[in-house]
């Protein structure tokens, strides 16, 4: 289950990457660009743990997990780089914080 609120978040993080879109200074779109990708990436990945997960692969599914955790930190670079805030700060701090219960439930399989 905490895997599907954290695939269901990252959706809705997503989602507040369009809606941020709309409404932020040109040199933010970029790197609100490179966001969207990572989340992207993420839900890919998010997939692939929860099959890990019902082949009760452990191993497989916490890799996942932390590559999961490495798009969110990679989310805040672009941000970083050119000095002006992220507006998706929030959504990362939350994401990361459910990944890191996954791989702590994870390695209870």
């Amino acid at each position: 289950m905490q895997v599907d609120a954290f695939a269901k978040r990252t959706a809705q993080a997503r989602k507040h990457v369009a809606k941020s879109a709309r409404t932020i200074p040109p040199q933010q779109t970029q790197a609100l660009t490179f966001c969207d990708t990572m989340y992207m990436n993420t839900q890919d990945t998010i997939g692939a743990a929860q099959r890990a997960i019902t082949f009760k692969d452990t191993g497989t599914a916490k890799i996942m997990l932390q590559l999961a955790v490495q798009d969110f930190d990679s989310c805040d670079r672009p941000f970083t780089q050119a000095g002006v805030p992220n507006p998706m700060g929030k959504f990362d701090k939350e994401l990361n914080q459910m990944a890191n219960n996954c791989m702590a439930l994870a390695n209870m399989i």
